[in-house]
């Protein structure tokens, strides 16, 4: 199931990731196509003999320059903006529940070492009395705080919270 749940996830930020790529795609386009317009017309301008063929290169290169720069500072601008989203976004394992296959945020460990969330623990437990992985008995009253998980649970949840609650 979590396999499935990462798989489609995986999707969901290729096709994020596609989708930002494209728009700068689009907006370099629209560079390109200003740009060649305005050689075009300088062009135009030197067949006509309003400019000197000298002075029309000139302002074709200052144009290059200008259009080349532009570009520049528009891929800077997309990868300054905001760089965690030109990334692939992942969940480690360790922070997922092993039933819900969701983010912990109260976490408990089991005496056999296994972490899981204490709402969804305690569900299983009402009705099977037992460890879901070892299916050894075990009571609430067994289980443990998971303080170092938490922690950095509440840390990855605080530091990714534009986009976690996506997952």
């Amino acid at each position: 199931m979590l396999k499935c749940k990462k798989a489609k996830w995986d999707i969901r930020e290729r096709e994020r990731i596609r989708r930002r790529g494209d728009l700068l795609s689009d907006l370099e386009s629209k560079l390109e196509i200003d740009f060649k317009k305005d050689t075009d017309e300088i062009e135009a301008r030197i067949e006509s003999g309003e400019v000197s063929l000298s002075a029309g290169q000139e302002e074709k290169q200052e144009c290059r320059t200008e259009f080349e720069k532009k570009r520049d500072d528009l891929r800077t601008a997309f990868a300054i903006s905001d760089p965690e989203n030109q990334q692939k976004r992942e969940v480690p394992d360790y922070l997922i529940d092993g039933i819900t296959f969701e983010i912990m945020h109260d976490p408990v460990v089991t005496k056999n070492g296994r972490s899981y969330e204490r709402a969804t623990l305690i569900e299983h437990l009402k009705r099977s009395p037992t460890d879901p992985l070892t299916r050894e008995t075990l009571t609430i009253g067994e289980l443990r705080p998971n303080i170092a998980l938490k922690e950095a649970c509440t840390e990855f949840m605080e530091m990714n919270s534009g986009w976690v609650y996506e997952w």
